[in-house]
Formats: C-alpha cells, structure tokens, sequence
C-alpha cells in the first residue's frame, strides 16, 4: 500500500538519517598513512591528543628484537623541541617524543585488543607530560629539551619523514588546545561527541565505509570538529580485512534532543525511527544520524483515510486497469490509484475476457493474391486479416502465402560482343527484345531486355624504358621483345595491346688503374661524384677517366639519353710524401674486427672519424675529438667491408675495415 505524505512537515530541529556505523581504519604497516590538512598545536602551548588503538606488531627497537616504532600521531619539523609524535616503542607501551627527547609508558599495549591511549602537556604543571592507557594514568615526567613545536600537518600513521609505520587498527583520533584532566579523560574516552567542545580542534571518528568490504574510492578521512581538517588515505587498498576500513572499538553513541514535528499521512504509517502509526495521535521517535548521533523527537500525526470503488467490464484479450497494469483473464482484480487526499483509492475490478479467434489458409498464386479481407499480396509471406466473431471481437485469419515468380521485367543490359538472354538466346547486335521464361509452375516471366551491344578495340604502341618498364596492368619487363596486354577500353569491353618494347641498360662499372678511375661504359656522358660529400659533382669531372687530387670514396652517373645510372663508390688512395707519413702514423686493430675497433696516430691528435658501406653511405660518424686513441663499437653494423676516413690537423687517411 502506498504511504503518502500530504502536508508540509515542520520540525523544529531534525537531523538527516543516514546509515551508522562504528568503524576504524586498519594500517598495513608498509606504507599505509593519512595526512591531514591539520596543522597541530604548535610552540609550546598545552595540548591533549587521545586516540584508541588495536595492534599485535613487536614495536621494540629493531636491534632491541623488535620491529622499530609505530606512530599514531605526528606533526611538525626536525628541529630540536620542534616535532610532536604520539607512538609505540619502548615496552610495546605508548611514548610521546618532542624531537631530540622523549617519556615512555610501562604497560604493552600490543596484544590485539581496542585501547584508549592519550597523552597530556601541561607547561604549567610539575610534570610537563602525563601518558594515559585505558583512561588511568601510566607514567608522567618532563623532558629535557623544550617544548616548541613547528607548524607542520597531522599525519596518521607513520612519521613526518615516512618512517615508523604503524600495524594494526586506529580509530577515534582527538586533538585538543587544552590539557584534559585525568577525570575528563575517563569519563569521555568511551562516548563519542555529539556537540563538538570548541577546544577539540580536530575530530577523526574514522566512522565511513563498510567494514572489511569494498570502499574503493573512499580516500577521504572526515575532520567532525566543524573545522574540515579531513585527511587524505595514501596507498590503501580499500578491500578486504587489512588497508581497509574495518570495524573499530565499541564507543558509546552520542545522542540529541529535537524538536516536534507535525505529520499528516495515509495510514498504516511508517516513521523514520520504524513505528507504525495506524491512528491520529502524539507519538514519541527517534532516529540515528550520519554522525552516529541519535536524536529524540515528537511527531503530531494526522491519520488520512483510504477509500474504495468497483469496475464492471467486459473486453477482448486483455484489460488496462487504471493504473495502468494489464489484466489478460476473467476474474476478480484490485488495483490502487491515489484519490483526492492523496491516500489509496482501491479499486474492485469484475473482468470478462473474451479472446479472439483465428483461423489458417496456406496457398500459393501467380504475381498477386486477393486475401479473403480484399488486401491485396505480392510477395510472399505470412499475413493476418481481420474479421469480427459473434462476440465482437477480433477473428485472425492467417494466411500462409506463396508468390510464384511469373511477372513483367524490363531489363537494360550492357555487354561485349554477345548477350546470352534468360531463356538461353544469343544476340550480338544492339536492339529491343522480348524474352519469355517458364517458371514451372505454370507462371511465365516476360522479359524486355533494351540491349546495347559494345565492341572490343586493339592498338600497338612501342616503348623505351630504362632497365624496367611497368605496363598500365603492373606488369614488368626487363627484356626487350614484343608482348600482348588485355585492358578495359571506354565502353568496359577487351581492348587488346601490342607492345613493342625495347629495354636500355648502362654498364655502371668503373675500373681502377693506380689513382684513375675509368667508367667503362664509352661515348656516354658522365658526371664524378665524391661519395664522402654526399655525392656531391666534382668539379670537371665530366670524362669518362678521372684521376682525384686526393684519396676518398668516388662514384660516376653516367647518362644515355633519358636512361642515367650511378655506379658504387670506388675508393682511392693518393699517396704523397705526407700521406704517407699519415697512413704510416696511424693504425687500426684489429681488422678484421667483430665489434670494437681501435684507432690510434702517432702524429697528431684524432679530430672525426667516419664510415662509409661499400655504396658509398655513410653508416657512422664521429666528430668533435681531440685524442690519439679511440674505440668504436661498431657491433650495431652487419657484417661487410666499410671505408674508415680518419681524420687529423696533417690531413686524411682511408682505409678499409672487414667487420665479421
């Protein structure tokens, strides 16, 4: 049954309900942490931190047979007096240390069960710093250096500078600007806070997610002080019983008193705090809100009647009721509206169904079939007609039906040469013809077939091409000689090509006699290039012989009409008085090599090193030197002859490297 609320509710202080749940938040120990936006009580004014914690971890000194600290609290610098940081070492109890000193507590707190731990500093007591466990005082003293804390963020968790990372659960951190008393601590170590006192200046309750479950995304640690310090959970894997929200201590829930509120509603009537209100009447409620907070309130309630009408119909194959639902039987059904108070209307519904009636026709036609309805088919397929049965409603009459393909067809054909038509005939001229096809079925196809007959054409062309010629096909030939070729002429028919076709080739060869170079082609034209210049022309250089004025890397392009060919790079040496006190100064080891070659002069210092491949490439360079020996790694390279150019402030020397 619906529940619907007609007039406005007021209520004089109401809080948002929301689901509770007293949790914590369970550190790994590796890398888990919260920092917050707090930036702490700093100087040396007094402050209160308290906190409750669950842990098994061995938090003695590492050479003490221990795991080392584990923090719940810190904030502030590494300066002496200048860090205030709440832990576990000493006895596995609890510590307070203040950077460059620090008091410890007497009693373990690590054997895996929920402890209140706090510590107080009072400048103006006889002992600075009091340790709590469980609400009663452990150990209390002052420490040797003074009290002057920096501004630096809370961090839950783990030391400012990442070390000291706890194991186990926290929940419940507080952070006061006052020295709680000892009696003011005992008293509300077990109850959270409802009203926030305005000396609690950060409020961790930790009371978000679902224990052990999935909370991925729920990286925000809420400050409940009011002062929205929240803090930031860093590499916690949000699932499962560890790095996680977990369930924390059992605290006692605050609670609130509200106000009145008036409420005017169908009955039966269910109230936020669960009742079941079924009169008028002043009714006592309670709710929890998203605080974990309960609040007490009133409720003035007016109950609002329901009322009743009935539905006699008679209807084919199916009923919308006014609600909108379908009803597809005889009988008796209730549904329910929302009258004019905005309360159930139920209404009674008495429902005859009658249901339609069909019948089946399978058959089978030439071009077109006239349904018993008059609709008139084409195509085959399954149709229904409808007629009206004695009881007015719907009869089907479905119809199985077959088209024979006997029809009139108009074709527009295009072809080469001949037309073979539907029925077998063969034309080779353009025209109008008629075309009759029996189905088998006693259903004949007529066709008009309009027919335009296109030729196929022939040509012969003659080509010259240079080593390779690629026809309109993507053939290639090498070869002088004649060849045939079939292509699409204008009108998409064969048109049949003879190719006459005569292949030029250049012999790109070159001979060496002492420092000459010969192209042996002859009566060509010929341009020399220098292969360590990019193969940059040389300067008259355009004869069939050429004798260089200095060793290098030189390759010839050579030119036959339309045809121009390039052969490799030649390397030559031009020995003179001084080169040969550079090719004597300068030695290469080992060659042949496999990956590292050294290079050493005896004359000057190296000044680039460079290598070509046996086409003349440059494969490798090295510049900017100023050394007598020098190692390449040439492991990178394949296998092969290369040139190696040396070069110095007396000049350049070549020599050929065999890299195995």
């Amino acid at each position: 049954m619906l529940k619907r609320i007609l007039l406005s509710i007021s209520i004089i202080t109401l809080f948002s309900i929301d689901f509770y749940a007293q949790n914590a938040l369970d550190f790994d120990g590796t890398n888990d942490y919260v920092q917050t936006t707090y930036s702490g009580i700093t100087g040396s004014s007094a402050r209160t931190i308290e906190a409750w914690i669950k842990t098994t971890a061995n938090a003695l000194p590492v050479g003490s047979g221990g795991t080392g600290q584990k923090v719940i609290v810190d904030y502030g610098t590494f300066v002496t007096g200048g860090r205030f940081t709440l832990n576990l070492l000493w006895s596995n109890s609890i510590r307070i240390e203040v950077g460059g000193n620090g008091l410890s507590g007497t009693l373990a707190v690590n054997d895996g069960v929920w402890h209140h731990v706090a510590v107080v500093y009072n400048p103006l007591a006889t002992n600075d710093y009091s340790l709590y466990i469980d609400g009663v005082l452990n150990v209390s003293g002052n420490l040797t250096v003074t009290t002057s804390t920096s501004t630096g963020n809370v961090v839950i968790g783990q030391r400012i500078d990442g070390n000291g990372k706890f194991d186990g659960a926290i929940d419940e951190v507080r952070i006061w600007n006052v020295a709680r008393t000892a009696s003011e601590i005992a008293n509300n170590m077990n109850s959270e806070f409802c009203v926030i006192p305005t000396t609690l200046k950060a409020y961790y309750k930790f009371n978000q997610g679902i224990a052990s479950g999935t909370n991925s995304g729920l990286t925000t640690l809420n400050d409940n002080s009011g002062n929205n310090n929240n803090g930031t959970l860093t590499n916690f894997s949000l699932s499962g019983s560890s790095s996680n929200w977990v369930s924390g201590a059992s605290l006692t829930q605050g609670s609130l008193t509200g106000g009145t509120t008036n409420i005017s509603g169908c009955i039966p009537y269910t109230t936020s705090g669960n009742q079941i209100l079924n009169a008028s009447g002043t009714y006592p409620d309670t709710l929890v809100a998203a605080s974990g907070c309960d609040s007490s309130y009133t409720i003035n309630f007016t109950a609002l009647a329901s009322s009743s009408s009935s539905i006699t119909t008679t209807e084919c194959d199916y009923y919308f009721s006014p609600s909108g639902g379908v009803l597809d039987s005889t009988g008796i059904f209730y549904d329910t509206l929302v009258n004019a108070i905005g309360c159930d209307s139920i209404i009674t519904i008495n429902l005859t169904i009658n249901n339609t009636t069909g019948s089946n026709i399978t058959t089978s036609s030439c071009n077109s079939y006239t349904s018993p309805a008059g609709n008139i088919y084409t195509t085959s397929g399954t149709y229904v007609d409808t007629f009206q049965n004695t009881m007015g409603c719907d009869s089907l009459i479905t119809v199985n039906l077959t088209i024979i393909n006997g029809y009139y067809v108009t074709l527009n054909e295009v072809e080469c040469s001949s037309y073979t038509s539907p029925s077998g005939k063969i034309w080779t001229t353009s025209g109008t013809y008629l075309d009759t096809v029996a189905t088998g079925t006693g259903c004949d196809s007529l066709f008009t077939i309009n027919l335009t007959i296109n030729a196929t054409s022939s040509t012969t062309i003659t080509e010259t091409a240079c080593d390779e010629y690629i026809s309109d096909n993507g053939n290639s030939y090498i070869t002088s000689g004649t060849y045939t070729e079939v292509v699409s002429n204008s009108l998409g028919c064969d048109s049949v090509i003879t190719l006459n076709l005569t292949i030029k080739s250049i012999d790109n060869s070159v001979t060496i006699n002492g420092s000459t170079l010969t192209a042996v082609a002859t009566g060509l034209a010929y341009r020399w290039l220098d292969c360590n210049l990019n193969y940059a022309p040389i300067s008259g250089g355009n004869q069939q012989s050429f004798t260089p004025s200095s060793s290098g890397n030189y390759a010839v392009k050579i030119t036959d009409g339309s045809c121009i060919d390039t052969s490799i790079c030649n390397t030559v040496s031009v020995v003179g008085i001084q080169d040969e006190l550079i090719n004597n100064s300068v030695r290469f080891a080992p060659n042949p090599v496999k990956a590292n070659l050294t290079i050493t002069s005896d004359v000057d210092l190296i000044t680039k090193i460079e290598l070509f491949d046996i086409s003349g490439k440059r494969v490798f360079e090295k510049g900017n030197l100023k050394n007598t020996t020098v190692v390449l790694d040439l492991s990178h390279l394949n296998s092969g002859i290369y040139i190696a150019n040396v070069y110095s402030s007396s000049g350049m020397i070549s020599r050929p490297i065999v890299l195995e």
